[in-house]
This record gives C-alpha cells, sequence and structure tokens, in this order.
C-alpha cells in the first residue's frame, strides 16, 4: 500500500474511533448499559453487514450484464434476479449470531442494576425468537429496499436511454445505496432495539421492579421526535404497554422504545429507552426468595411460549396449505 494511502486510512480509522468513542459516551449519559461493548459489537456488525451489502451490488451488476439491454434485463431475469438473491438470509444470519453473544452480557447488566441479588439465568425463549424473528424481518425489509432503488435506476436508465454499462457503472460507484451509512444506521438501530428487548426481559426477570418508565434522551440538536418528548416520563406497570401517539397520527402499543410493532420511522436512530422503577416494599423480599420468583418466571414464561409457538406454527402449515405463506418463514 502506498504510503499517502497508508496515511488516510489511518486517519479515517481515527475518526472511526473517535466518532466511536462520542457515540459510548452519549449512550452512557443516556442511560444505556454495557455502552462501550454495545459500540463494539454494533461496529463489528456493522463492518460484517457493509460486506454482504457491497457483495449484494456486485451480484445485482453482474446479473445486469447478462442482459443485452436494461429493457431486456427486466423482461427476462430481474424476476429470477429478486428470487435468487440471498442477502436477507445472510443479513439475518449476521444480526442472530451477533445478538446471540452479545445479550447475555446485556441481561446481566440490566438485572443486577435493578436488583444486585440477583444474576443471569438465560433469556426466555419468547424473547430470543422476537430477537431473531426482528432481525429476519429487518433483513428482508433492506433487501426490498435494494431491489426497488435499483429498480428506479433501471427506469432512469431506460427513460434516459442509458446502456447496460452506465447503469452498471452508476450502480458499483453508489447508486443503489452508500452501504456503509445504511450498515451503521441499522447495526447501532438494531443492537438498541435488542438492548430495549433484554431490558424489559430483565424487568420480567425482577420481582423487585414493579413499573417501568420511557425516558427520551435525545437533545434539541437532534431534532427530537416531538411525540417521544411527550412520553419521556410515562410510567406504566411492567407487563403493560405503552400507549404512543405516531407521528403519523395513529395509536401504538410498545412494551417499549423500538418495539418492533411500532414502524421504523419511530425507531431508526431513536435513543430513548425505558427505566425499571423498583418498589422500595419488594427490597424487603429476601434474596433467596427473590431468586426463587426469577427462575419461576422463566420457567413459567417459557412452559406458556412453547404453548403460543405450537399455535404459530399450527398456523403457518395452514396458511401454507392454504396457499398464503412459506411454511418455514
Amino acid at each position: 500500500m502506498c504510503q499517502a494511502c497508508n496515511d488516510l486510512l489511518i486517519e479515517i480509522n481515527a475518526y472511526i474511533e473517535k466518532a466511536d468513542n462520542k457515540l459510548v459516551k452519549k449512550l452512557k449519559d443516556a442511560g444505556f448499559l454495557i455502552p462501550k461493548k454495545t459500540i463494539k459489537v454494533a461496529s463489528e456488525l456493522e463492518d460484517e453487514m457493509t460486506e454482504i451489502l457491497k457483495s449484494e451490488t456486485k451480484f445485482l451488476a453482474k446479473q445486469l450484464n447478462k442482459a443485452v439491454d436494461i429493457k431486456s434485463f427486466f423482461a427476462d431475469i430481474w424476476n429470477d434476479v429478486k428470487d435468487i438473491d440471498d442477502v436477507d438470509v445472510k443479513l439475518s444470519q449476521a444480526f442472530i449470531q451477533t445478538f446471540e453473544k452479545v445479550m447475555p452480557a446485556m441481561m446481566e447488566a440490566y438485572i443486577t442494576k435493578s436488583d444486585e441479588k440477583l444474576k443471569f439465568v438465560k433469556v426466555t425463549d419468547k424473547t430470543s425468537y422476537q430477537v431473531a424473528e426482528n432481525s429476519k424481518e429487518v433483513s428482508e425489509k433492506m433487501k426490498l429496499s435494494s431491489h426497488k432503488n435499483l429498480e428506479k435506476i433501471l427506469n432512469k436508465g431506460i427513460e434516459e436511454g442509458e446502456s447496460i454499462q452506465d447503469v452498471t457503472k452508476e450502480i458499483l460507484n453508489g447508486g443503489i445505496r452508500d452501504e456503509r451509512y445504511r450498515a451503521r444506521t441499522v447495526a447501532l438501530t438494531e443492537m438498541l432495539r435488542v438492548h430495549s428487548y433484554v431490558a424489559n426481559e430483565a424487568m420480567m426477570q425482577c420481582a423487585v421492579v414493579e413499573q417501568k418508565e420511557w425516558i427520551h434522551t435525545g437533545s434539541t440538536k437532534n431534532q427530537p421526535r416531538e411525540n417521544h418528548v411527550a412520553m419521556n416520563g410515562v410510567t406504566v406497570n411492567k407487563n403493560e404497554p405503552f400507549e404512543l401517539i405516531g407521528a403519523d397520527g395513529n395509536t401504538y402499543l410498545p412494551m417499549f422504545p423500538r418495539d418492533f410493532c411500532l414502524p421504523a420511522s419511530e425507531c431508526a436512530n431513536c435513543h430513548c429507552l425505558h427505566r425499571a422503577i423498583v418498589s422500595e416494599s419488594a427490597l424487603g423480599i429476601a434474596p433467596e426468595e427473590r431468586r426463587r420468583m426469577q427462575s419461576e418466571y422463566i420457567e413459567n414464561a417459557d412452559r406458556k411460549w412453547e404453548k403460543e409457538l405450537d399455535m404459530i406454527n399450527y398456523q403457518k402449515a395452514v396458511d401454507y396449505r392454504n396457499g398464503k405463506g412459506d411454511v418455514n418463514e
């Protein structure tokens, strides 16, 4: 590598590290636990996602070059290309493997913050399932977004009479999207979403926690969502949802910020969190009893979820037989 290129790479890495350190401080000040590990893992996920997205860009460009012109690509090849594009599978695997590694550390931090007499036992099966399913859905949306963006480029190419070579060059030069920026935004949003799921799980496992409070952590510099600002300080029982009026005017019932029931417009770059409210009277329960209650909650939650999952899988099988879906979804 030339010295100038090496110097530039050093500067870029220093800039990224500085940005990451600033974000670590921001998350710590806001109240997120294990912020340093969170950003480290999010950065690793970002790198992996960037490579996956770049590979997809090259794959789409390669498929485009199999056609004699853009119109024939649309007519003869495009539908098959969309079917064989497996970027969603690769992204979901990256998400799930990353989250499975970091969730135990998150759980340990959130549980001991509410009750230092407890320790991490396990993440309940339902929460693990929800995180995995959310990861799959985010990955599918990212794939769909790539395809829509490519179609815009292709349509523009047809209207302007561009050649396959012109469109391919535009795609490879970042026409579909800026892979790094997109990966960074999604990686951080999804990492904070997992924080929310795990924090809520920790509250449910802690007998001393009775309520939860929505905390808005944005600053006026960042043009905060007014509806999220209005949620600041709202308190509900820990097993009940919050009521959020979305920017679209619809009413949503999230259990926590970035709950997957919320649209992307309410989640992207959202740094809100929810805080456990401990009952002083519950702290009088003996530590041994609190640990027993934690184990009992996990056992009951897993047993209940097993039945729920059976019903979900049964409905999937029925839908598949009726031609309404994929039995493996």
